[in-house]
């Protein structure tokens, strides 16, 4: 990953969602919410295979991220660009699994969890790993 400051990392790695932008196969830009997790160093996600936003990515792994949270006038976070690279490798996506698990829900047993991203090799679930060539960092 792009090196930022470690508390902003740290801030970072804390936060629920990273917001990611992509086009789709239309040309649109879109800029969703999603659940991540750091593994092995990348900020790394899951979805629905056949979601539009697994698709487009496929398609156009660019992709831009932000990371961002604050309150009261006290805001801090860190935007990137770079690619958004499927995760192939059965030992990451098995990382990356447990790490959404135990982030969100502290088990890959939760009922929840299992309901939306099913058992680890779920062939209905893609997990992507964020590859930054850019980054910036904020803090006010």
């Amino acid at each position: 990953m792009i090196e930022i400051s470690d508390s902003l990392k740290e801030f970072c790695d804390k936060q629920e969602l990273v917001r990611i932008g992509y086009e789709d196969a239309k040309g649109n830009f879109r800029v969703v919410p999603v659940w991540f997790a750091e593994v092995d160093g990348s900020y790394c996600f899951g979805t629905e295979a056949n979601s539009l936003k697994s698709r487009s990515l496929l398609h156009h792994p660019g992709a831009g991220w932000v990371i961002d949270g604050g309150e009261n006038r006290k805001y801090r976070g860190a935007s990137f660009s770079g690619r958004a690279e499927r995760i192939e490798d059965k030992a990451t996506r098995a990382k990356t699994y447990r790490a959404l698990g135990m982030k969100y829900f502290e088990s890959v047993d939760h009922p929840k969890f299992v309901e939306i991203y099913g058992q680890q090799d779920d062939p209905a679930a893609i997990y992507f790993k964020l590859k930054p060539k850019t980054a910036s960092s904020w803090e006010y």
